[in-house]
C-alpha cells in the first residue's frame, strides 16, 4: 500500500495543477505544472511561430496568467504589446481565441477569430481554427473549403517561414481528415503523401497514410509503411504487427488481428510497450484472458519502471474483476506517477465513490473536480468525459439536480468516448428518460470492449428495455 506521505505529496502536486489549469488546457504537461508547465502553455499558444521559447516571450506567460485571473482585457493588452515587439507571432485575435477556447467561452473565441480574419485576412491561422471546429462538428464541406482557403493563404504568406510551413501542413492534414471521414481513401492518400514530402519525420501522418493504403486493399504496402514508421521512432510508435492488427480489427477481421497481436508478442516478448499494446487491443476486443496475460507480462517486465500505463492497466483489469483493493492500490500508484492523467482520474473517481468509507467518497469528489478543471474544454471528448465522471460522483453523493446540470452541459456539447462514463450518464437519466438511456447504452454494449461497469450496463439496458 502507498504511504500517507506519498499520497499527500500527490495531492499537493494535483493542487498545483488546479492553480494553472488554464495552462493544462493549452497543452501544458500536467504532470509537472511549474515554470516548465507554463512554458508548455506558451509553446502551445505561439509554438507555430517561434523556434525557441526564450525569455523574450515571457510576456505571453504573463498574459496567460492574467487571463486565468479573469482579466481578459489585461491579457489582450499584453498580447498586443508582444505582437508589436515580435511581428513573427500569430495575430492577437488568434491568441485570444485560443485562450477563450481553453476556458470554454466559445462565443468569445469565435469573435476573436473573426476579428483576426478581419484585421489579418492574409494570415492563415484563424482559417485553420475555423476549419478544425467545422471538422469536429462533422461539417465536412465547410471544413474542406476553409482548409483549402487556409492553404491558399499559406502559399502567399511570407512573414514567418516557420508558421508558413507548420500551418500549411496543418491545412493538408485537415483536408486529409475530411477525406478520411468521407472514406475517400485515394484522396486521403494523395494529401498525406504531400505531408510526407513536406514533413518526412511526421510519423503520425505516415501512419494515416498506411491506413489509407490499407483501406484500398494494398495490405503489403501498408505493412511496409508501418515498418518504416516503427523504425523512425521505435520508442513512441508500435510495431508494424500491432498497427496492422488494429487496421485488421477495424476492417472486421478479428482472427487476422489476433494472429498479428500474437506475432508481435512472440517477436518482441521482452518489450513492455508491446505487451501493453497487446493488452489494450484485448480490452477493446473483449478478450479478457489475453488482456490479463499481456498485462501480467508487462508487470513482470516493468521492474522499477515508472510507466503509468502499467498501473493503469492493472487497476482497470482489477476493477473489471471486482478486486477493488488491488485496483485502488494500482490506481493510486498511477496517480502518484502522473497526477494529471485523465484516465487515472476517471478510474479513481469511479472506484472511490463506490466505496463505503466516507473519506474515500470525498476523495472521489476531489479527483473528479480537479479532473473536470484540468480537462475543461467541453468541445473536446476529454472535457465531456471529465464532466460525465463529475456528474456521476455528484449523483452518487446525493446531489442529483447538480449532477443533471453538469450532465446536460456535457451532453449538449457532444458525446463521450469513455464507456464507463457513458454508462454513468445512462444511469443518471434512466428513471426520467429511459429512451435516452437506451440510446447511450446500445453502442457501448454492441461493441465487444471490456469496461468495469459492463455487467451493470447490461442489467440497466434490460431494465429500460432494448427499444
Amino acid at each position: 500500500m502507498l504511504t500517507r506521505r506519498l499520497l499527500d505529496r500527490a495531492h499537493k502536486r494535483i493542487n498545483c495543477i488546479a492553480v494553472v489549469a488554464i495552462a493544462a488546457s493549452l497543452g501544458a504537461n500536467v504532470s509537472e505544472v511549474t515554470a516548465q508547465g507554463q512554458n508548455a502553455a506558451i509553446e502551445r499558444l505561439i509554438g507555430s511561430a517561434v523556434s525557441d521559447i526564450g525569455p523574450e516571450y515571457r510576456v505571453i506567460g504573463d498574459a496567460i496568467v492574467r487571463f486565468g485571473n479573469r482579466d481578459a482585457s489585461g491579457a489582450q493588452m499584453l498580447l498586443e504589446q508582444a505582437k508589436e515587439d515580435h511581428l513573427e507571432l500569430p495575430p492577437v485575435g488568434v491568441m485570444m481565441g485560443q485562450l477563450y477556447r481553453a476556458s470554454n467561452n466559445v462565443v468569445a473565441a469565435r469573435a476573436s477569430l473573426e476579428q483576426a480574419v478581419r484585421d489579418n485576412p492574409d494570415d492563415p491561422e484563424a482559417y485553420i481554427h475555423f476549419a478544425d471546429n467545422a471538422l469536429q462538428k462533422r461539417r465536412f464541406t465547410d471544413a474542406h473549403l476553409i482548409y483549402q482557403r487556409s492553404r491558399e493563404v499559406c502559399d502567399s504568406y511570407e512573414l514567418n517561414p516557420k508558421r508558413k510551413r507548420t500551418l500549411g501542413i496543418r491545412a493538408l492534414l485537415g483536408m486529409a481528415a475530411v477525406s478520411e471521414a468521407r472514406e475517400q481513401w485515394d484522396k486521403a492518400e494523395e494529401l498525406l503523401k504531400q505531408v510526407a514530402t513536406e514533413d518526412p519525420d511526421n510519423s503520425a501522418a505516415q501512419t494515416r497514410l498506411a491506413r489509407a493504403v490499407f483501406r484500398q486493399d494494398r495490405k503489403t504496402e501498408a505493412y511496409k509503411l508501418l515498418e518504416i514508421v516503427y523504425k523512425m521512432d521505435s520508442l513512441n510508435n508500435p510495431r508494424a504487427e500491432i498497427s496492422m492488427a488494429q487496421l485488421s480489427q477495424q476492417a472486421g477481421d478479428t482472427a487476422r488481428a489476433k494472429k498479428l497481436i500474437g506475432l508481435a508478442r512472440e517477436r518482441d516478448a521482452d518489450s513492455l510497450k508491446t505487451q501493453l499494446a497487446a493488452a489494450r487491443w484485448a480490452v477493446q476486443t473483449g478478450d479478457l484472458e489475453l488482456a490479463k496475460d499481456a498485462s501480467n507480462a508487462a508487470t513482470a517486465l516493468a521492474g522499477d519502471s515508472s510507466d503509468v500505463s502499467i498501473y493503469l492497466m492493472e487497476g482497470f483489469i482489477a476493477r473489471t474483476e471486482g478486486e477493488m483493493d488491488k485496483a485502488e492500490t494500482a490506481l493510486e500508484q498511477a496517480h502518484l506517477i502522473s497526477p494529471g492523467n485523465q484516465a487515472v482520474l476517471n478510474q479513481l473517481s469511479a472506484l472511490l465513490v463506490g466505496q463505503p468509507e466516507e473519506a474515500k467518497r470525498k476523495r472521489a469528489l476531489e479527483y473528479a473536480r480537479i479532473n473536470s478543471l484540468i480537462y475543461n474544454d467541453r468541445a473536446q471528448a476529454s472535457g465531456r468525459n471529465a464532466a460525465a465522471i463529475l456528474a456521476w460522483v455528484t449523483h452518487q453523493l446525493g446531489n442529483t439536480p447538480e449532477a443533471l446540470r453538469q450532465l446536460n452541459a456535457a451532453m449538449s456539447s457532444g458525446g463521450v468516448t469513455d464507456a464507463d462514463a457513458t454508462y454513468y450518464m445512462a444511469r443518471i437519466v434512466s428513471d426520467s428518460r429511459p429512451e435516452a438511456a437506451r440510446t447511450l447504452l446500445k453502442p457501448i454494449l454492441d461493441s465487444r470492449q471490456i469496461f468495469p461497469s459492463r455487467k451493470e450496463a447490461e442489467a440497466l439496458l434490460k431494465k429500460v428495455g432494448s427499444g
